[in-house]
């Protein structure tokens, strides 16, 4: 997990960034891994406000609607010749 390490990954950053303000607040945007009380609390003290996606946000983002499809493999022509030469030889020891 990753989400021990956000507060020292946070406090060594190197690139000056603004104070966050009111109007202006800084924002974090993390993926599902870094869910618990620990991770928000790291990100509030260091000035951010934590996004991240629901679970059920992160599950549905990568599938599609509709039938589950068989995926084939491709023949390479490498696979393929050697096949053939196997049959050819086949033919001729018969």
């Amino acid at each position: 997990h990753d989400s021990p390490l956000l507060g020292p990954t946070l406090d060594s950053i190197v690139v000056e960034r603004p104070a966050p303000s009111q109007t202006e607040p800084q924002h974090l945007c993390v993926d599902k891994g870094y869910k618990g009380k620990p991770t928000e609390r790291q990100a509030n003290e260091h000035g951010y406000i934590l996004h991240r996606p629901a679970a059920d946000e992160a599950e549905k983002e990568g599938r599609k609607e509709g039938k589950a499809r068989k995926r084939k493999s491709r023949v390479t022509g490498r696979r393929r010749n050697r096949f053939n030469g196997s049959l050819e030889r086949k033919r001729d020891a018969g």
